[in-house]
């Protein structure tokens, strides 16, 4: 905050939400500050921009050479007020800044030397720490009560009274141990799947599940708290999923819901857990095309978005916009709901560019890729290929190289609707480069790349080019439900887009059909 230009103020002001600025305004109205109508000023001018302009704010404040003259200490202390009031106005919602809160009297109450205050106040915040299994802070509380032993050279205390603090430090540790190991592999699992894309390499899949299961066994051994149990369940769906079996993985995201479901006060602590599981559900219910289902995860999904606790949490409206925004896009082009498809690519064009910063790569590849394959199930390549574009120009290829190389399947894919084969043989050629780089040179990639160099070689042959299909239609559906190999069919149905060229009917008419199926 030295710097005066630096924006980090204005990046903390436009982050909070309506409720978060209205409290602002109240809890610094109520500081004992000469210069709180100084940093107010300054809170209403930063709150006006849009983009942070020094320039601008220097100006406004022009006929105040006060402030302007100590406006980076200003700015850093309104800082810290603008977090000091964050705090204040999230503990009514957080069980662990209400408990460090409590924690933080007790040592006080121990600094001025009330010893028994601060043990009934340890006792009463200990009893609720337990009942919300909040490992860390039950850790500093044994802490504080290993100095109000030692205090007087244990004078009060006794020896099962020390080992029984000591067994109950180790039981803490022992489940902080076992979620480190949890999150560990999870998370390895989720990069995976977010930087590499899904588990395509069967000995590298079956070097994990033994680490997996060994882990899940743990956890039931030690008696696992409900954090541990969630992270169990959450690794195991994670690699089914990356697995693309999709039965396995919402049998598993089931089972996070009953726990869910079973601790709701564990639960409400961190909702979206709740929102992740119920939109994932209701993604694998439309990958298993059982449609009820997946109505009635959506359903559950809204009804958590709107309830008034959740409207509470900016963070997390906006993560759950998110998740089922991609999540709906996803299952309106997997059936070809064009209809569906047009209302999100309307709310996506009203809100996407606002939020596209704080989208990871990997969400806004999905996104992107998501967008240009809804363009073209309606037909309007143009846009389609504009969107293929964006992905393929703004995202760093080792930040979602899977997403990268499915954009360059597509690429070619519009290429071909738009019947541009002189573009084709360049696209081609980085494309095996590509492959050949990243050591992908997996069956159904290698069917693809035979494919276009067939169309290729017959570009003037409408009728050889439907035979190349028929053999390329062929093929993927051998590979359908063979799980590494199938994974490869989640960006783009490519046996739906063959088939639609084979009938010349057209692709989304194909997928709603797919759609009907299982109803009839």
């Amino acid at each position: 905050m030295a710097n005066k230009t630096s924006p980090r103020l204005h990046e903390l002001i436009q982050a909070l939400n309506p409720a978060e600025k209205r409290y602002f305004k109240i809890f610094a109205e109520k500081q004992q500050s000469k210069r709180i109508e100084d940093y107010l000023e300054l809170y209403d001018l930063l709150a006006g921009q849009e983009e942070y302009d020094e320039e601008a704010l220097i100006q406004a404040l022009g006929s105040k050479p006060a402030i302007l003259k100590q406006l980076s200490l200003l700015k850093n202390r309104l800082y810290v007020l603008l977090l000091k009031a964050l705090a204040s106005y999230h503990q009514q919602h957080s069980i662990e800044a209400e408990l460090s809160e409590q924690l933080h009297h007790a040592e006080l109450l121990y600094d001025k030397g009330l010893y028994d205050h601060s043990i009934k106040l340890l006792g009463s915040t200990r009893k609720v720490a337990e009942r919300h299994q909040c490992h860390h802070i039950l850790l500093r509380i044994i802490l504080l009560e290993k100095r109000l032993m030692e205090r007087n050279h244990y004078e009060r205390s006794k020896g099962s009274a020390i080992e029984q603090l000591h067994r109950r430090e180790m039981r803490i540790l022992e489940q902080l141990h076992i979620e480190s190991d949890l999150w560990s592999k999870k998370s390895q699992i989720f990069l995976h799947l977010f930087q590499k894309g899904r588990l395509r390499n069967p000995e590298l899949a079956r070097q994990m599940e033994p680490e997996i299961q060994a882990l899940l066994v743990q956890a039931e051994e030690a008696g696992s708290s409900f954090k541990s149990r969630y992270l169990a369940l959450h690794m195991q769906g994670a690699f089914y999923f990356a697995l693309a079996e999709y039965e396995k993985t919402r049998e598993v995201l089931e089972k996070s819901l009953h726990l869910l479901d079973k601790h709701p006060a564990l639960a409400n602590a961190d909702p979206a857990r709740m929102s992740a599981v119920l939109l994932n559900l209701a993604y694998v219910s439309a990958k298993l095309m059982d449609f009820k289902a997946f109505d009635h995860y959506q359903a559950r999904s809204k009804k958590l978005a709107a309830s008034t606790q959740i409207k509470l949490m900016g963070d997390l409206q906006f993560h759950i916009f998110i998740h089922s925004s991609s999540l709906e896009l996803s299952v309106s082009n997997l059936y070809g709901d064009l209809e569906r498809g047009r209302q999100i690519l309307e709310e996506l064009e009203k809100k996407l560019p606002s939020c596209a910063e704080s989208l990871s790569e990997v969400r806004k590849a999905s996104f992107y890729h998501g967008i240009s394959t809804m363009y073209f199930l309606m037909g309007e390549l143009s846009l389609a290929l504009k969107w293929n574009n964006l992905l393929l120009n703004e995202i760093h290829i080792d930040q979602a190289e899977d997403q990268y190389c499915f954009a360059q399947m597509f690429h070619m894919v519009l290429h071909v609707e738009k019947e541009n084969w002189e573009v084709l043989p360049t696209v081609l050629r980085s494309l095996e480069r590509y492959l050949n780089l990243r050591d992908r040179k997996y069956a159904f990639e290698t069917a693809f790349i035979r494919l276009i160099k067939q169309l290729l070689r017959t570009s003037s042959d409408p009728v050889g080019r439907r035979g190349h299909m028929q053999e390329f239609s062929e093929l993927i559906a051998s590979l359908e439900g063979k799980g590494v190999e199938s994974s490869a069919l989640e960006y783009f149905d490519f046996h739906a887009w063959a088939k639609s060229r084979i009938s010349e009917v057209p692709m989304a008419e194909l997928l709603q059909q797919k759609r009907l199926e299982p109803m009839n």
